[in-house]
């Protein structure tokens, strides 16, 4: 199952569900995502100054997104409507961390965007989902299903440097990391 992480990154060039638009030059782009006057550079300069500890206090479990769609489903939500726990994922994941399962191994990889593809449900929890991560843990954006989260121990040292060795030369997408309470307000959900 894992590898269909892995195998979606070719078809998630065009994947963007909402129109996200990328900037960036030769050595970064940024994903234009309402961040204010911080932008491209301040989006950078925080990525940079990410610690082990920083990318922890933002590392989104899979039992958080799960709580969120059963308080959806034991609400009796239509699955068109958007209500709260839905809307709190599109406006607080997008800039968190999650550890992503790919073929063999876990890495850590960050939230770009929410998408929606009615042609793609899948069973998620206790339930089925038609939600799917945009993310980046390379120089490509992948779709990823919620399933492939982790929610197991928390990120490794070695998927901690294999993160920053990417970051440092510049082979990550990125946006601005998302401010830890963002996580926090999620977790209310549990």
């Amino acid at each position: 199952a894992s590898a269909s992480a892995s195998a979606s990154a070719s078809a998630s060039a065009s994947a963007s569900g909402k129109g996200a638009a990328w900037n960036g030059g030769n050595s970064s782009r940024v994903m234009a995502n309402g961040y204010g006057s911080q932008g491209q550079a301040g989006a950078k300069a925080s990525l940079m100054a990410m610690t082990h500890a920083a990318l922890q206090n933002r590392l989104l479990r899979r039992s958080s997104v799960e709580a969120v769609l059963a308080q959806r489903a034991k609400a009796g939500v239509n699955p068109t409507p958007l209500n709260d726990g839905i809307l709190a994922l599109y406006s607080d994941c997008v800039g968190l961390f999650v550890r992503l399962k790919v073929e063999s191994a876990y890495c850590v990889a960050q939230i770009l965007e929410i998408t929606q593809n009615p042609e793609a449900a899948y069973q998620f929890g206790n339930g089925t989902t038609n939600l799917h991560l945009l993310v980046s843990f390379d120089t490509d954006k992948t779709l990823a299903r919620l399933s492939y989260i982790s929610d197991g121990p928390d990120i490794t040292q070695a998927e901690y440097r294999t993160w920053t060795a990417k970051r440092d030369v510049n082979g990550l997408l990125y946006t601005l990391p998302a401010p830890e309470e963002n996580l926090q307000r999620l977790n209310t959900f549990l």
